[in-house]
């Protein structure tokens, strides 16, 4: 059976969770990397987000195990270029949290359906779909 393959953003915070593990989120982001690397999903995440990634990562990994780990999260995602219309975009948009806007404008002009964060409280002027990864698994 062929599944129409929805293209989502996948938010830094739900990627956090998935590389590292952490409780009790896991399991939800655990499935979304699951079903994008059995093309049931097609899933982006944005360059900021590595970087960002990697930036938080320090904290717990020695480096050459966050590339490690972001090489594998690498190959089940999509990467569109970011352009520098969408920092416009950002700097125009008048959100309080920068990063977010961001990845709402990467989303969009990534052509993507929805957004796939646990900070849904910051996307709230958003006009795609905004899920927290459980309530994303349980719809889809």
């Amino acid at each position: 059976e062929n599944m129409v393959s929805m293209k989502i953003l996948i938010d830094s915070d739900v990627c956090i969770d998935f590389l590292t593990g952490r409780a009790p989120h896991f399991t939800y982001a655990q499935k979304l990397f699951w079903k994008a690397e059995n093309k049931q999903l097609d899933a982006v995440v944005s360059q900021e987000s590595f970087s960002n990634i990697f930036y938080v990562l320090r904290k717990f990994y020695p480096a050459e195990n966050i590339i490690t780990k972001l090489s594998e999260m690498r190959s089940l995602v999509g990467v569109t270029d970011l352009k520098g219309s969408v920092i416009d975009q950002a700097l125009d948009a008048g959100w309080s949290d920068f990063e977010n806007t961001i990845q709402y404008f990467y989303a969009i002009d990534s052509s993507c359906e929805a957004i796939i964060t646990r900070n849904a409280r910051d996307y709230k002027k958003a006009k795609l779909q905004v899920f927290a990864p459980f309530e994303f698994i349980e719809q889809f």
